[in-house]
């Protein structure tokens, strides 16, 4: 059962248009009872699974809270949306980052945004600037992977969420972040924050920055998830694709003019 709920799951989480719901008779803040009812019938449902010793049980129970939830994400499920932010305590790091994805995904927005944005801050803070050497600290390194994995399921559940202004500030101060794993995590998904004044302003800023850095493996990484972010958020296909390493400088130089042209019809 548990890899068919993960299957449909993924497909909403594709597809919303599909798969998610609307209901006429749910308006935000009041779920309609049938709706109401089907929640609390989840809740009671998922609580042994979600409590469960077995991290695979526990993600069992958050896809059966994430299906009813999309029945009605016109207006979405408080009650559901508690759920899944006492779940971004797991201990699991795989279940933290399974609740965050499924908490944008179905989450109420405002409530997920912000309380997406306080967990990336907080990740961002922890996370190392350098990748530890797999040779001399290989635990350092699993630990250090965990982690970065585990942000980008948390940048995944924010975005979800491009109509909340928290998100947008949240991906604008990833992608400024002085961590370039921090930014490449933060612009490998912000695709979606199309014509985003604020995410585009930052993606440009951090281009600019990487330009001038050292080569090394973060700050390439973090270049080449700017890179390709910019044409996507930007909107704009006018600026031939870089080439290699050697034309950094011209990449760079149009889209610091491109930006200087359109900053002000951004929102």
């Amino acid at each position: 059962m548990k890899p068919l709920l993960t299957a449909i799951f993924t497909a909403i989480l594709a597809a919303p248009a599909a798969f998610a719901e609307d209901c006429t008779s749910c308006k935000p803040g009041k779920i309609c009872p049938p709706h109401d009812g089907a929640d609390e019938a989840a809740i009671k449902d998922a609580t042994p699974l979600l409590r469960d010793k077995d991290m695979e049980k526990r993600r069992e129970g958050l896809d059966r809270l994430a299906i009813a939830a999309a029945k009605h994400l016109n207006a979405r499920s408080k009650k559901i949306t508690n759920e899944f932010m006492r779940m971004l305590a797991d201990p699991e790091a795989t279940v933290k980052g399974y609740a965050a994805e499924r908490l944008g995904a179905c989450g109420e927005e405002a409530t997920a945004a912000g309380t997406l944005a306080a967990e990336v801050a907080k990740m961002e803070k922890a996370l190392a600037m350098d990748k530890p050497n797999a040779e001399k600290k290989e635990a350092e390194l699993k630990k250090w992977e965990e982690q970065l994995r585990t942000l980008s399921n948390f940048f995944v559940g924010l975005a979800k969420l491009t109509t909340q202004p928290a998100a947008a500030a949240a991906f604008e101060k990833g992608i400024k972040s002085a961590n370039p794993w921090v930014c490449k995590t933060a612009a490998e998904n912000c695709k979606g924050f199309k014509k985003n004044k604020a995410v585009a302003g930052a993606l440009i800023t951090a281009l600019a920055s990487y330009f001038s850095k050292n080569v090394t493996e973060g700050n390439s990484a973090a270049w080449t998830a700017v890179s390709m972010a910019l044409p996507e958020v930007s909107q704009c296909n006018d600026i031939p694709t870089q080439k290699d390493g050697t034309d950094a400088a011209r990449w760079n130089s149009q889209w610091q003019k491109w930006w200087r042209d359109n900053e002000k019809s951004l929102k």
